[in-house]
């Protein structure tokens, strides 16, 4: 799947090893890049386990409308999935691109 950002900023945290590992840690690091790993090599969003490590679900509340996968025992990888005309679905199946909101522990929010 193609993964975007939802600002540059948190692209170049993401994506740069060396500022990742300063921002959130060795042990949130490698768990993100495990992630994003994962989530590059799959056709479509249906093919991200509903159970752990990566334990794809659905958000309520604040972020309706959008999927989290696991980082570390707390934190999430919360984003959007896009169909192919960058439209926001939540047909797993229909996902082929992601728009990574945020890192983060949402469960202090």
């Amino acid at each position: 799947m193609q993964i975007i950002f939802e600002t540059y900023r948190l692209e170049k945290r993401i994506t740069n090893t060396s500022k990742r590992i300063r921002v959130y840690g060795s042990l949130v690091s490698n768990g993100i890049y495990l992630r994003l790993s994962e989530l590059q090599v799959a056709n479509n969003l249906s093919e991200i386990s509903n159970f752990p490590p990566s334990r794809l679900h659905l958000l309520v509340g604040n972020f309706r409308g959008c999927y989290a996968v696991n980082v570390t025992k707390n934190v999430r990888m919360i984003f959007k999935g896009l169909n192919q005309g960058g439209v926001a679905t939540l047909v797993k199946a229909n996902v082929v691109k992601i728009l990574i909101k945020e890192i983060s522990d949402y469960h202090d929010k």
